[in-house]
């Protein structure tokens, strides 16, 4: 992002996604309540975000199975960067911070 001094993390945007999803979810049980595991499982599949408001990209609408239907694939790759090894997303193109390296190793 042009704020950004370095591309984000790949796993930094899915963790802040997810966390943004989740806040809503019912936090009133005590942790060790057995029900809360039921209650935050319900309110995962009652989710409909739409594609295009997370920071991923991505929306969340989930399956009986629990699998997000609006979860995107991400192509990512590690490579040498101004600030060290990091893995970068390539591919989708609207989602890529960088091209990919054409070969394997170092």
């Amino acid at each position: 992002p042009a704020m950004c001094a370095a591309p984000l993390d790949t796993s930094a945007h899915v963790s802040f996604a997810v966390r943004l999803l989740t806040r809503p979810l019912p936090e009133t049980a005590a942790p060790h309540d057995s029900n809360r595991v039921a209650l935050v499982y319900f309110a995962l599949l009652a989710l409909d975000v739409a594609e295009g408001t997370t920071p991923t990209g991505w929306g969340a609408r989930f399956d009986d199975r629990g699998q997000n239907l609006r979860a995107r694939p991400l192509l990512c790759q590690w490579q040498h960067t101004p600030h060290g090894l990091r893995q970068v997303v390539v591919h989708p193109a609207q989602a890529a911070v960088a091209d990919a390296v054409p070969r394997l190793g170092g």
